[in-house]
């Protein structure tokens, strides 16, 4: 494993323990990716952001073929296209903030306009 990569790996853990003790990421929703210039570290499948272990975090190479770590996130074809779409981005934050997720699950919301305004 090259330098960069276990850098990488030991902040991607550090950053998300801090989002999740301030949480902003409850249970195991959310995940963050971070660039590589051979691929993609992910957090896991099923992980709480809170307990990511560096060796456990996923990585992508540029293919989308799963190299090491646990099992990526299901979101990785979506972090691929925002990273192909946003070549200077190094790092994307994706989580599911508690009243998103609140909002998401009222019987009542309109699909086509969820926002109340």
């Amino acid at each position: 494993m090259q330098q960069a990569e276990h850098d990488a790996r030991n902040q991607m853990a550090e950053l998300c323990a801090s989002l999740y003790a301030r949480r902003f990421s409850v249970g195991t929703a959310g995940n963050v990716p971070a660039r590589l210039e051979d691929g993609i570290l992910m957090t896991p499948a099923n992980a709480t952001l809170g307990g990511i272990h560096p060796e456990e975090i996923a990585k992508i190479d540029r293919s989308g073929n799963h190299v090491s770590g646990g099992k990526p996130a299901k979101e990785v074809f979506l972090h691929q296209a925002f990273y192909e779409t946003w070549p200077q981005a190094g790092v994307v934050v994706h989580l599911h903030s508690t009243w998103a997720t609140a909002l998401s699950c009222l019987e009542d919301t309109d699909p086509d306009d969820c926002i109340p305004r």
